[in-house]
């Protein structure tokens, strides 16, 4: 496995994310933490499947959240 290290903007914006979904439901913020979780395990397991979109950073769509991953490896 790949180790994975968050950017620091992008950690805000994970929490941002989080809290938000956390105010309209607590499920939904717990299942929105469960893929992202899921996506950076995936990743870490096979960081050069998904497509490159520039400068060496590729792309995860979330299935269930309009979020995606971007990271470099």
């Amino acid at each position: 496995m790949t180790p994975v290290e968050f950017h620091s903007e992008a950690l805000l914006e994970l929490e941002e994310a989080h809290a938000w979904y956390e105010e309209l439901d607590e499920l939904v913020a717990t299942a929105f933490l469960t893929e992202i979780n899921r996506s950076v395990a995936k990743i870490s397991e096979h960081p050069e499947s998904w497509p490159k979109t520039r400068d060496n950073e590729r792309r995860f769509l979330l299935n269930q959240f309009p979020y995606s991953v971007i990271y470099q490896c």
